[in-house]
């Protein structure tokens, strides 16, 4: 049986242990469920036409006429894909899109493993491709696409 003293000093320690536990929870940074680690998001570095991106290999896997795309991109330099994407897809309602935006969305988009998406977007600059060497290099990324087994949101013009 605990004394007096002892149950006091019991009753203490379990305070205190609580208190230190409640005040480390509530002074912790909340996990970040959206990020990515930093180790699987893709660079774009357009300076050298490069993506630096480990789910893909890195940059021996870029095609060469979405390289030649990318070095005359600036403002994309530096960005991660996600960012890009937002980016290319921000201006949709402010200017008038390019072929080289929807090629660009569709090589992102097969980057971030969103293949339906990518499949549209190589799609829609298939569409609206007029020199046949890039519509043979368009033909190639939409043949490394794996089958897409979900509904696609149409890309607008």
């Amino acid at each position: 049986m605990l004394k007096g003293s002892q149950i006091t000093a019991l009753t203490l320690f379990l305070v205190s242990t609580l208190i230190t536990i409640n005040t480390s929870v509530a002074y912790s940074k909340p996990p970040n469920y959206n990020s990515e680690p930093a180790e699987r998001r893709c660079l774009i570095y357009t300076p050298s036409g490069t993506i630096q991106c480990p789910r893909r290999g890195g940059a021996d896997d870029i095609p060469s006429f979405i390289s030649e795309i990318l070095k005359t991109r600036e403002e994309l330099d530096g960005l991660t894909i996600d960012d890009a994407i937002k980016k290319l897809e921000a201006p949709k309602y402010i200017r008038k899109v390019t072929i080289d935006d929807y090629i660009l969305l569709g090589y992102f988009y097969s980057l971030e493993e969103k293949y339906n998406q990518s499949r549209a977007y190589y799609l829609k600059a298939l569409e609206l491709e007029t020199d046949d060497a890039r519509k043979d290099a368009v033909k190639k990324e939409l043949e490394k696409l794996p089958n897409a087994t979900f509904e696609v949101k149409p890309v607008e013009k």
